[in-house]
């Protein structure tokens, strides 16, 4: 038990640069999803949290199975491997066909899949790669709202 401590408390500074990175990460991608998608009034907040705590949930499984464990037994592969498949289920269940047959929530799906893998890049202590990776998520989400007429198609831009 205070060998566990002992090695905690070595790690320690690593592993909350870490959790505050992912924590970052996951917070600025929640956020552009936030303030983009269509939620109803009482949902609020609901896409920052969720995308923040899938990021910092990835992070934090990925520091479990690289400082968590007795050498012998690490894994970080394994680890980042299942949090791909869970996050994959997670985001099955946001992906629905609405009341006059269109699929919503691909892009949030696909958000919470690329935000589990920043939080696992680092978690795994790829730290600029994972806000680099953010920072894409971010622009490649935003693009639309910015730049709308790039995303039309074809026919309705040539009508105009």
């Amino acid at each position: 038990m205070v060998a566990d401590i002992t090695n905690e408390l070595h790690y320690l500074p690593v592993i909350i640069l870490r959790l505050v990175l992912a924590f970052i990460a996951g917070s600025v991608i929640g956020w552009e999803r936030e303030t983009s998608a269509d939620l109803p009034v009482d949902h609020h907040g609901s896409m920052y949290r969720m995308f923040a705590l899938v990021c910092i949930g990835a992070c934090m499984f990925t520091v479990a199975g690289q400082f968590g464990f007795a050498k012998s037994l690490t894994a970080p592969d394994r680890v980042a491997s299942n949090v791909v498949t869970g996050v994959g289920f997670l985001g099955a269940g946001l992906i629905f066909k609405d009341k006059i047959g269109e699929i919503r929530g691909l892009p949030t799906a696909v958000g919470i899949w690329v935000s589990a893998a920043i939080g696992v890049m680092i978690g795994a202590g790829n730290y600029i790669s994972g806000l680099v990776g953010a920072v894409l998520a971010y622009f490649i989400m935003d693009m639309p709202h910015r730049f709308p007429g790039l995303f039309q198609k074809r026919n309705d831009r040539d009508a105009k």
